[in-house]
């Protein structure tokens, strides 16, 4: 070893540094295959593969079995982990014991933790981890992350108040940021329950920083216009056979877009089925 390295290593007041070809982040990394190698070839690119540690979303339309694939992976981690213990943050509360025994995993080993908005998930979730050490087997689930509110949304309902968070989604980021630096040094794997909303056909135009584009033409990586700015795409989904609905507006413009696709309405998102003729519909 090199004399700067030595002196690399000694300064270094990060506990956890280490020589890159020494470092237990990624020469002893905590792997569980399931018992399904559809799913482990999901999780790794094998068939021999299988879950790591960090943040994994398991995102779809309501009623596409995401909680049973998440309780699949989370009961192949407690059958190898003996000692391992489920976290599982509840937002839905339509997860009984029963469908945990369902998939073979022990209703004394999961600590169920009911959360109502990002705020109370946030706070407790980093509670947790500031408390545990790597080599505590944790299995961390949320269902669903994307039923959560944020407190401010809560808030403005208690008080009478029909108005959207546009900060939630800048809000989620920060969560994420906080999340994964301990997710990642101390193994542990979290997986979240998201939703995706089928909003628009080919005709759709959306608004980008170098003008408005076809929909069918967005790629990964590409910037468009959110109400919380700018934002890149982060992942791309085609369907077929969903049913259309078309909007007119008052100049006669006909829009198209599936019963999915929300519209802000005086800062409430409502649904294409919950518009009705003479609403305001706002834009970016």
């Amino acid at each position: 070893m090199s004399k700067l390295m030595d002196r690399l290593k000694k300064t270094n007041t990060i506990k956890i540094a280490s020589v890159l070809a020494d470092s237990e982040f990624f020469n002893d990394v905590d792997e569980t295959a399931t018992e399904y190698p559809a799913i482990n070839i999901a999780l790794s690119g094998t068939i021999d593969g299988g879950l790591k540690s960090g943040i994994m979303t398991i995102a779809g339309p309501s009623r596409h079995f995401k909680s049973a694939y998440a309780l699949m992976m989370a009961s192949s981690y407690l059958k190898k982990h003996k000692e391992g213990v489920l976290l599982f943050y509840d937002s839905e509360f339509g997860t009984p014991s029963e469908y945990f025994t369902a998939f073979g995993i022990d209703p004394t080993r999961v600590m169920h933790v009911p959360v109502k908005n990002l705020e109370e998930l946030k706070f407790d979730l980093m509670q947790q981890l500031g408390a545990t050490n790597k080599g505590d087997k944790l299995f961390i689930l949320i269902d669903s992350i994307g039923n959560l509110a944020s407190l401010k949304e809560a808030t403005d309902a208690l008080d009478g108040k029909s108005v959207a968070d546009l900060s939630r989604a800048k809000y989620l980021k920060g969560f994420y940021r906080i999340v994964t630096p301990y997710l990642r040094t101390k193994d542990i794997p979290l997986v979240q329950i998201g939703h995706i909303y089928m909003c628009g056909t080919d005709k759709m135009k959306v608004k980008t920083p170098n003008g408005n584009v076809g929909l069918s033409t967005l790629n990964i990586g590409d910037e468009v216009y959110t109400t919380a700015g700018v934002e890149s795409v982060q992942n791309v989904f085609k369907y077929e056979d969903v049913p259309v609905s078309i909007i007119e507006l008052e100049d006669g413009t006909k829009l198209e877009f599936t019963e999915f696709h929300r519209f802000m309405v005086n800062g409430e998102w409502l649904q294409v089925s919950e518009l009705s003729p003479g609403m305001i519909l706002d834009t970016i």
